[in-house]
Order: C-alpha cells, then structure tokens, then sequence
C-alpha cells in the first residue's frame, strides 16, 4: 500500500529539456484555441481581413492563387462552434485551409456593409438573404478567376472534420482543373 502523501512535482532541468525537446519535435503544438470575438463569432487568426468589398477580397485571394470561400456564421451557433473547434482545430485541416484557401467571415445576423460581386451594397443580413443562406454554418466556395464574373461552385454545411477535409482537397482539385465540383456533387 503507498503512503497517503500529496503528488509533488519537482521541475528539473531534464524536464525542461524533455518538455523542450517534444515541442521542438513537433509531438506538441503550441496554438491558442479559437477566440469568440466582439461579435460573438469564433475568430481564427488566418481567416482574411475584410475590405468590405466582395470584389477586391476575392482578387486578391485569386492573386494569391488561392480558392474564394464566404463562410457565414451566426453568433450562439453550435455547429459554428465546432467547426472551430474540432475541424479548424487540426493542424493538417487549418495548414490545408491557410494554404489553398481564403476564407471570408460574415455573419448572418451581421450590421457591417459589404459591396458584393455586382456592385450592390448591402448588410451582411440582406447579403445573407441575397445568396439565400438559411443556415450556419453554411461554406460557399467559388470558381477560380477566369469567368466573367465570381461564380459560386457550390455550397456545404458544417461536416465532420475527415468529410470537411476531403471536399477542401477536392475543391483545391477543381482550381487545378481535374475535376468538377458540380459533378461530384450530383453523384453524391
């Protein structure tokens, strides 16, 4: 039978070291968790600094030879919540999503005015309405430069973090123009 004394701890130099040398081996990542902002959505530090000017935002993430994508939110929303916390939260989700994409922010129930593809300014909520989006999170990826105007490829809703993955590879697949997102998404 052990002795009824309390688990102590002592900090040593060769648990500095050990601690040091997993972080520096990559077996421990060091990322701050998702923050709620002012306006009650979930803020990732990559997520792309607005210009309120749907056009401009997607030039310069088409510049950057990246996919355009709006990801509407809602304040309270659970599955919002979650794909923060649990897709945005892999590393290999959140590198691929930084890498290949420029996801834009907007917030359903939003007050900000924002100039869409057509030269229309709007709120965020009318904006909302304008491209009916009825639920949170709701993803919309758009088509690659090219076109005479942004087009949308399709939208999804919140999936789970291996699903979410995949459609992000296969979206980044349709950039490079090897296959077609409007196809696979009828086969499904």
């Amino acid at each position: 039978m052990l002795p009824n004394r309390p688990l102590s701890f002592r900090l040593t130099r060769r648990t500095v070291l050990c601690s040091g040398a997993l972080f520096a081996a990559g077996l421990f990542r060091a990322e701050a968790a998702p923050q709620l902002g002012s306006d009650g959505l979930y803020e990732e530090p990559w997520l792309l600094k607005p210009t309120f000017d749907l056009r401009k935002d997607f030039a310069a993430v088409i510049a950057a030879n990246k996919s355009f994508v709006l990801m509407w939110e809602l304040r309270g929303c659970s599955w919002c919540r979650l794909l923060h916390t649990a897709n945005f939260a892999r590393p290999d989700i959140a590198d691929f999503a930084k890498e290949n994409f420029g996801f834009l922010q907007l917030n359903l129930r939003g007050s900000g005015s924002y100039v869409d593809f057509d030269g229309e300014k709007l709120p965020e909520e009318l904006l909302g309405l304008k491209y009916e989006v009825a639920s949170t999170p709701t993803i919309q990826f758009f088509a690659p430069a090219g076109r005479a105007a942004p087009q949308e490829l399709g939208r999804i809703s919140y999936r789970n973090p291996d699903e979410f993955l995949r459609i992000l590879r296969l979206i980044r697949a349709e950039r490079n123009g090897e296959i077609q997102f409007d196809q696979w998404e009828r086969s499904r």
